[in-house]
């Protein structure tokens, strides 16, 4: 199962549990529409908002992670993957976000919601 994330105010936040990502995370040209009411973290949805109804630019820039449940490292420590994206939104419940590089292999470490590159 992949759970997916989204740093906000320096920790990461749950967006959502998906059970089939792998076949959209592939792609170097990626993006992920969005509806803030399928997001599991109160956080998240009130992130997007502010970023639609203040119109602000320096909160787009973001890091999107999906932790892969499936391959624990221990109790505490799962496989993990992240992206520097940019936030676009369209209004205040909906947008995208657009992946900037190369996705970062690591370990997500649910405790502490800290993303370490392997």
């Amino acid at each position: 199962m992949k759970i997916e994330l989204l740093k906000i105010n320096g920790r990461f936040e749950l967006l959502k549990i998906n059970k089939s990502l792998d076949e959209e995370l592939g792609s170097k040209c990626w993006e992920k529409d969005f509806l803030t009411d399928e997001f599991e973290s109160n956080k998240a949805e009130e992130f997007i908002r502010n970023i639609a109804e203040m119109c602000l630019l320096d909160e787009t820039n973001s890091e999107y992670l999906v932790v892969d449940s499936d391959k624990k490292i221990n109790d505490s420590e799962c496989e993990a993957i992240k992206r520097n994206i940019v936030i676009q939104v369209r209004d205040a419940n909906s947008g995208y976000f657009l992946g900037q590089g190369d996705y970062i292999k690591g370990v997500y470490n649910k405790d502490t919601r800290i993303f370490t590159v392997k």
